[in-house]
């Protein structure tokens, strides 16, 4: 299966059926000691950029479905990496995506990709440190969760440092009480109607 997927360039399917598995007791104390190692390397990156607080996507849909979630657990990429390193975290809503916002995810994911890492992205595509479009089941949700987007909520991801929660806290309610209020659209709108058989009034 692994060797389909990879011909087919599926690389991060494939990468993440390697990774699944039954594994031995000494393996996975050997997998928290690389997690505490990572989780270091990330605190001491930050100390290096004099960052004390991140600001990033909370997912890679807008509003996404229960069941799109359910069956798409890759996309919840922006939340497990915080999960798994013991950061804290918080999301909140922050306006609604618009018509040229809808617009740009036709490009997806490497309009996006190309924006990030300009020049370099085909090389880093090349050496495996970036995905690149894989045309894989976790793409062909984003894309179609994201059609008619327009009027949904957006959302922010608050991250901190480890025992840092109240920091957290204190930006989310800062942006929160910076953020312009949110109109939904017209139920009528996102919902629809539906006259009920004998009857003249509309329910929704």
């Amino acid at each position: 299966v692994l060797w389909k997927l990879r011909r087919k360039g599926m690389i991060r399917a494939a990468a993440l059926f390697e990774n699944h598995g039954i594994t031995t007791v000494t393996n996975y104390w050997h997998m928290q000691g690389a997690k505490d190692e990572y989780r270091r390397r990330w605190c001491a990156a930050m100390d290096v950029a004099g960052i004390d607080v991140l600001l990033c996507p909370s997912h890679t849909m807008v509003a996404p479905a229960p069941e799109v979630v359910a069956t798409s657990g890759l996309s919840l990429c922006y939340t497990q990496l915080f999960n798994l390193i013991d950061f804290p975290a918080t999301t909140l809503p922050m306006g609604l995506a618009t018509p040229e916002d809808e617009a740009k995810m036709e490009g997806w994911p490497m309009s996006v990709l190309r924006e990030q890492f300009g020049s370099e992205l085909d090389q880093l595509i090349q050496a495996g440190r970036v995905y690149g479009e894989q045309g894989d089941h976790l793409e062909s949700v984003v894309k179609a969760t994201c059609k008619g987007m327009a009027g949904l909520p957006l959302s922010v991801q608050v991250v901190g440092r480890p025992f840092k929660d109240e920091q957290v806290l204190r930006v989310a309610r800062d942006l929160q009480g910076a953020a312009p209020p949110m109109t939904p659209p017209p139920v009528e709108a996102s919902l629809g109607s539906m006259k009920m058989e004998g009857d003249d009034h509309v329910v929704v």
